[in-house]
C-alpha cells in the first residue's frame, strides 16, 4: 500500500475537474509511454456539499470497461509509480458545477475506447462520445464546460499544456517510477 500523506495534504484543496495525470509501470502503460511520458489521466470528483462525503474525493475516468467513479484514496493506495495532482486555475472555477454534470452523465454510459487509444499510436483521432479513452474524456469534459477548443483527442501529457491548469504536484510517488522524470513543482 502507498504512502498517502502527500495526497491527505493536498486533499483539501483538490475540487472537481482538477486533473490527475499518472506514470506508471505494467504492460499497457509502457507500451504508452513511447509517446507520452504520463499514461494516464482522470478527473477530480468533490462532492463535499453531500452529507456524509465531505472531506471525501473521488477519481473520473475512462478504464477498461468505460469510464468509472472510484474513491481517489482507493485508487492511489495501489499505484506502481507516480501520480500528479493539476489544480484548475482560477479563472476556470466557475466551469466546475458543468465538469460536474459532464463527467457523471458519462459513468456507465460510455464505453472504453481500446482502437482509439491503439490508433493513437500511429496518429491521431478525433476526440468524439462515442467510446472514451482516458485523456479524451478529460479533454471533453473541458471542452464541455468551454474551457478548451478543439477536435483532436490528446496525449495524457498534453493535457497539463491545455492551459487550464496550475503546474503538477506529486501526490503519490511509490517509487516504481523512473526518478529522472519526478515532478514535484508547487502550485
Amino acid at each position: 500500500m502507498n504512502n498517502l500523506s502527500m495526497y491527505n495534504i493536498h486533499r483539501p484543496a483538490m475540487r472537481t475537474g482538477d486533473l490527475l495525470t499518472y506514470r506508471t509501470n505494467g504492460f499497457i502503460s509502457n507500451l504508452i509511454h513511447f509517446w507520452s511520458p504520463d499514461n494516464h489521466a482522470g478527473l477530480v470528483l468533490d462532492l463535499d456539499s453531500y452529507e456524509g462525503l465531505q472531506d471525501r474525493r473521488w477519481t473520473l475516468e475512462a478504464i477498461s470497461g468505460g469510464v468509472h467513479l472510484n474513491l481517489l484514496s482507493h485508487v492511489l493506495e495501489k499505484v506502481h509509480g507516480q501520480v500528479f495532482w493539476h489544480a484548475l486555475k482560477p479563472e476556470f472555477n466557475d466551469c466546475r458545477p458543468a465538469l460536474m454534470c459532464f463527467g457523471l452523465d458519462q459513468v456507465g454510459a460510455i464505453r472504453y475506447d481500446t482502437k482509439g487509444l491503439l490508433k493513437q499510436i500511429f496518429g491521431r483521432v478525433s476526440a468524439d462520445l462515442e467510446k472514451l479513452f482516458c485523456s479524451e474524456y478529460c479533454f471533453l469534459a473541458w471542452k464541455e464546460a468551454k474551457m478548451v477548443t478543439g477536435d483532436i483527442a490528446p496525449y495524457p501529457s498534453e493535457l497539463a499544456g491545455l492551459g487550464v491548469t496550475l503546474p503538477p504536484v506529486c501526490i503519490v510517488d511509490s517509487g516504481t517510477a523512473d526518478p529522472g522524470e519526478l515532478i514535484t513543482v508547487q502550485p
